[in-house]
């Protein structure tokens, strides 16, 4: 069997506002900044509405692979 990693953005530690928020831990980007971690699949359940810490996260994820 594959095994896979699940991984939970976090409100509190995910979060982030302004170019500051690139200087501190936000354990979702960061799995994506490691080599030896593959992510095959990023998965986020959510009650359905847009949210700010989504699409920032997004954004930076794809910053890490631009």
């Amino acid at each position: 069997m594959i095994r896979k990693n699940t991984v939970v953005i976090g409100t509190q530690l995910d979060n982030g506002k302004g170019s500051a928020r690139r200087q501190k831990w936000r354990p979702t980007v960061a799995l994506t900044q490691h080599e030896d971690v593959v992510i095959d699949r990023l998965e986020l359940l959510y009650n359905g509405e847009p949210t700010a810490l989504l699409d920032q996260v997004m954004q930076d994820i794809g910053t890490v692979h631009a």
